[in-house]
Protein backbone atom coordinates (compact mmCIF):
# COMPACT_ATOMS: atom_id res chain seq x y z
CA UNK A 1 0.00 0.00 0.00
CA UNK A 2 1.41 3.36 -0.98
CA UNK A 3 1.81 6.31 1.55
CA UNK A 4 -1.56 8.04 0.00
CA UNK A 5 -3.94 4.39 0.57
CA UNK A 6 -3.78 3.60 -2.36
CA UNK A 7 -2.81 -0.50 -3.82
CA UNK A 8 -0.47 -0.63 -6.63
CA UNK A 9 -1.27 -3.65 -8.96
CA UNK A 10 1.51 -5.14 -11.07
CA UNK A 11 4.12 -3.11 -12.08
CA UNK A 12 2.06 0.28 -11.52
CA UNK A 13 -0.37 -1.16 -14.29
CA UNK A 14 -3.62 0.21 -12.50
CA UNK A 15 -4.12 1.71 -9.06
CA UNK A 16 -7.13 1.03 -6.61
CA UNK A 17 -8.05 3.12 -3.96
CA UNK A 18 -7.92 1.31 -0.81
CA UNK A 19 -11.69 1.68 -0.03
CA UNK A 20 -12.67 -0.38 -3.58
CA UNK A 21 -9.72 -3.19 -3.95
CA UNK A 22 -8.50 -4.96 -1.45
CA UNK A 23 -5.67 -7.74 -1.21
CA UNK A 24 -5.47 -7.90 2.58
CA UNK A 25 -7.12 -11.04 4.49
CA UNK A 26 -8.10 -10.79 7.67
CA UNK A 27 -9.85 -13.26 10.38
CA UNK A 28 -10.10 -12.54 14.18
CA UNK A 29 -6.57 -12.90 14.66
CA UNK A 30 -4.82 -11.63 11.89
CA UNK A 31 -4.19 -9.39 9.19
CA UNK A 32 -2.36 -10.98 5.50
CA UNK A 33 -1.12 -9.00 3.11
CA UNK A 34 0.33 -10.04 0.11
CA UNK A 35 2.30 -8.04 -2.66
CA UNK A 36 4.13 -9.70 -5.69
CA UNK A 37 5.46 -8.28 -8.69
CA UNK A 38 4.56 -4.30 -7.11
CA UNK A 39 6.56 -1.09 -8.23
CA UNK A 40 6.34 1.82 -5.73
CA UNK A 41 8.48 4.32 -7.28
CA UNK A 42 8.64 7.96 -7.07
CA UNK A 43 5.97 8.30 -4.35
CA UNK A 44 6.22 9.72 -1.00
CA UNK A 45 7.09 7.33 1.62
CA UNK A 46 6.94 4.02 0.09
CA UNK A 47 5.69 1.13 1.43
CA UNK A 48 4.50 1.53 4.98
CA UNK A 49 3.03 -1.36 7.71
CA UNK A 50 1.68 0.21 10.77
CA UNK A 51 0.05 -1.15 13.69
CA UNK A 52 -0.80 1.56 15.49
CA UNK A 53 -4.48 1.48 16.45
CA UNK A 54 -4.92 -2.31 15.77
CA UNK A 55 -5.10 -5.03 18.44
CA UNK A 56 -4.48 -8.20 15.70
CA UNK A 57 -1.10 -9.55 14.15
CA UNK A 58 -0.37 -7.86 11.10
CA UNK A 59 1.86 -9.77 8.39
CA UNK A 60 2.81 -8.20 4.72
CA UNK A 61 4.68 -10.39 2.05
CA UNK A 62 6.55 -8.47 -0.42
CA UNK A 63 8.19 -10.59 -3.44
CA UNK A 64 9.62 -9.82 -6.81
CA UNK A 65 8.77 -5.96 -6.23
CA UNK A 66 10.67 -2.77 -6.75
CA UNK A 67 10.68 -0.07 -4.45
CA UNK A 68 12.45 2.80 -5.54
CA UNK A 69 13.17 6.90 -5.63
CA UNK A 70 11.12 8.03 -2.92
CA UNK A 71 11.21 10.43 -0.81
CA UNK A 72 11.17 9.04 2.71
CA UNK A 73 11.84 5.18 3.30
CA UNK A 74 11.22 2.02 1.04
CA UNK A 75 9.56 -0.35 3.05
CA UNK A 76 9.02 0.66 6.62
CA UNK A 77 7.25 -1.20 9.47
CA UNK A 78 5.97 0.11 13.01
CA UNK A 79 4.34 -0.61 15.70
CA UNK A 80 3.84 1.28 19.34
CA UNK A 81 3.31 -0.32 23.24
CA UNK A 82 0.29 -2.52 23.34
CA UNK A 83 -0.88 -2.31 19.67
CA UNK A 84 -0.63 -5.26 16.79
CA UNK A 85 2.93 -7.16 16.50
CA UNK A 86 3.84 -6.61 12.57
CA UNK A 87 5.96 -8.58 10.52
CA UNK A 88 7.04 -8.32 6.67
CA UNK A 89 8.62 -10.53 4.62
CA UNK A 90 10.63 -9.13 1.64
CA UNK A 91 12.07 -11.40 -0.65
CA UNK A 92 13.56 -10.95 -4.08
CA UNK A 93 12.92 -7.41 -4.20
CA UNK A 94 15.07 -4.26 -5.36
CA UNK A 95 14.77 -1.47 -2.89
CA UNK A 96 17.08 1.30 -4.08
CA UNK A 97 17.77 5.25 -4.48
CA UNK A 98 14.98 6.08 -1.55
CA UNK A 99 15.74 9.41 0.43
CA UNK A 100 15.21 7.55 3.73
CA UNK A 101 16.15 4.12 4.89
CA UNK A 102 16.10 0.93 2.44
CA UNK A 103 13.99 -1.43 4.98
CA UNK A 104 13.25 0.14 8.58
CA UNK A 105 11.84 -1.38 11.64
CA UNK A 106 10.73 0.38 14.58
CA UNK A 107 8.81 -1.63 16.90
CA UNK A 108 8.27 -0.57 20.97
CA UNK A 109 8.74 -4.66 21.90
CA UNK A 110 10.90 -7.13 20.91
CA UNK A 111 8.06 -9.55 21.08
CA UNK A 112 4.67 -9.42 21.23
CA UNK A 113 2.09 -6.66 20.91
CA UNK A 114 4.25 -3.84 20.04
CA UNK A 115 6.79 -5.69 18.23
CA UNK A 116 7.99 -4.63 14.61
CA UNK A 117 10.05 -7.62 12.97
CA UNK A 118 11.19 -7.12 8.87
CA UNK A 119 12.82 -10.61 7.45
CA UNK A 120 15.01 -9.80 4.05
CA UNK A 121 16.15 -12.53 1.79
CA UNK A 122 17.27 -12.52 -1.70
CA UNK A 123 16.85 -9.17 -2.06
CA UNK A 124 18.96 -6.10 -3.36
CA UNK A 125 19.40 -2.88 -1.27
CA UNK A 126 20.97 -0.13 -3.11
CA UNK A 127 21.35 3.34 -3.17
CA UNK A 128 19.62 4.97 -0.51
CA UNK A 129 20.70 7.15 2.38
CA UNK A 130 20.36 4.30 5.15
CA UNK A 131 20.50 0.52 3.44
CA UNK A 132 18.86 -1.19 7.03
CA UNK A 133 18.07 -0.33 10.26
CA UNK A 134 16.34 -0.79 13.43
CA UNK A 135 14.45 1.53 15.51
CA UNK A 136 13.83 1.43 19.24
CA UNK A 137 13.72 -2.51 19.41
CA UNK A 138 12.35 -3.01 15.58
CA UNK A 139 14.54 -5.60 14.11
CA UNK A 140 15.45 -6.72 10.74
CA UNK A 141 16.80 -10.17 10.42
CA UNK A 142 18.51 -11.66 7.38
CA UNK A 143 18.37 -14.79 5.47
CA UNK A 144 22.01 -14.18 4.66
CA UNK A 145 21.52 -13.97 0.85
CA UNK A 146 21.31 -10.41 0.00
CA UNK A 147 22.95 -7.83 -1.71
CA UNK A 148 23.32 -4.95 0.23
CA UNK A 149 25.57 -2.18 -0.89
CA UNK A 150 26.24 1.76 -2.30
CA UNK A 151 24.07 3.02 0.01
CA UNK A 152 25.68 6.21 2.24
CA UNK A 153 25.67 3.65 5.33
CA UNK A 154 24.75 -0.11 4.39
CA UNK A 155 23.58 -0.80 7.93
CA UNK A 156 25.38 -3.94 8.12
CA UNK A 157 25.87 -6.56 9.64
CA UNK A 158 22.09 -7.47 9.63
CA UNK A 159 21.26 -9.85 12.80
CA UNK A 160 20.39 -13.77 10.79
CA UNK A 161 16.93 -14.98 11.07
CA UNK A 162 16.86 -17.43 14.15
CA UNK A 163 16.47 -20.82 11.82
CA UNK A 164 15.03 -23.86 13.70
CA UNK A 165 15.48 -24.22 17.21
CA UNK A 166 16.69 -20.59 17.24
CA UNK A 167 19.82 -21.27 16.02
CA UNK A 168 20.77 -18.56 12.84
CA UNK A 169 21.59 -19.52 9.82
CA UNK A 170 24.49 -18.99 8.84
Amino acid sequence: MCADGRIAEPYGQKWWDSTSYRTAHSHPKSLQYVAARVEVTNSGSGILVDGTGNTVAMNMTLTNSLVSGNTGNGVAIKSIAAASPVRATIVGTTISANAGVGVNANGAAASGNGSAIAFLGGSVVFGNVTGASNTGSGAVQSFKNNMISGNLTDGTPITAFPGPGGTPLQ
